[in-house]
């Protein structure tokens, strides 16, 4: 869990609030009555660094990972990403946009063969990542974005791609609505993640994360907080979710990346 801290703040404008958890001075000195708002009492910058992260999470779900998992699901079917260098047996490296990635894959067929050669027959891709780069998305700016997994992707006879296993992301990037610097090791396993047999964005599944991270932010008090925190994030065919250590819930336009508590 994050721990609290005495500085009372305007909302976050990288999310929208729900209304109910943002409010008040913040005065410490008189006792507690029934003329005193329960919201006068909420940590402000901790809600703030909850925002601020969940803002982060639905950045880097977008950059690198589901672009990593998508070039992943079209070589399970036999496309090589485009653009891409063949640099040696199973291994693909090449960039989009101003990240670099590095695929090693070999694929196995319903009868649990190994091949490099994917496509008709395969049952399931060994999808290893390594991405390394920047990113400037619409309300966090990350001038460091870096992926390691190890990911199968699954049920690709049955044209039902399904992402399962891990990944790490080492974060470090700025909210632009309230300039909080954040560098985030974010740890992550991927649990029945789908996605059409022509990926665009997932639509079932979930992420479990944790988090360590460092934040630093210029109006707050203190400064600089360092933190650990559990996340969830679960996808539908509509908006996702994430939920932070249990208590904090967001739900993401997966096509923006928009994010709103709720």
């Amino acid at each position: 869990m994050l721990l609290g801290c005495s500085d009372k703040l305007p909302p976050s404008g990288g999310v929208t609030p729900d209304g109910g958890a943002h409010g008040g001075d913040g005065s410490s000195s008189s006792p507690v009555d029934a003329a005193v708002e329960p919201d006068a009492f909420v940590d402000v910058a901790l809600e703030q660094d909850y925002d601020d992260v969940a803002t982060a999470l639905a950045s880097v779900v977008q950059i690198p990972a589901d672009i990593a998992i998508a070039d992943g699901i079209n070589m399970a079917y036999g496309i090589a990403p485009a653009g891409f260098t063949n640099t040696s047996t199973g291994v693909w490296s090449g960039t989009r946009d101003t990240i670099a990635y590095t695929y090693t894959y070999h694929c196995e067929d319903v009868s649990g063969g190994d091949t490099y050669t994917c496509g008709p027959g395969t049952d399931h891709i060994h999808w290893e990542v390594a991405a390394n780069g920047t990113a400037a998305m619409s309300a966090f700016a990350m001038n460091e974005d870096k992926l390691t997994t190890h990911w199968h992707i699954r049920d690709i006879d049955e044209n039902q791609p399904r992402v399962e296993d891990i990944g790490r992301f080492l974060i470090t990037g700025r909210v632009l609505a309230d300039n909080a610097r954040l560098q985030l090791t974010i740890d992550a396993t991927w649990t029945h993640v789908r996605f059409a047999p022509q990926p665009s964005l997932p639509f079932d599944g979930s992420i479990a994360l944790t988090i360590a991270g460092h934040r630093s932010r210029p109006a707050s008090t203190p400064t600089d907080r360092d933190f650990t925190m559990s996340a969830a994030i679960a996808f539908t065919a509509g908006p996702a979710t994430i939920t932070l250590d249990g208590t904090r819930t967001y739900s993401v336009d997966m096509a923006t990346g928009a994010v709103t508590r709720i």
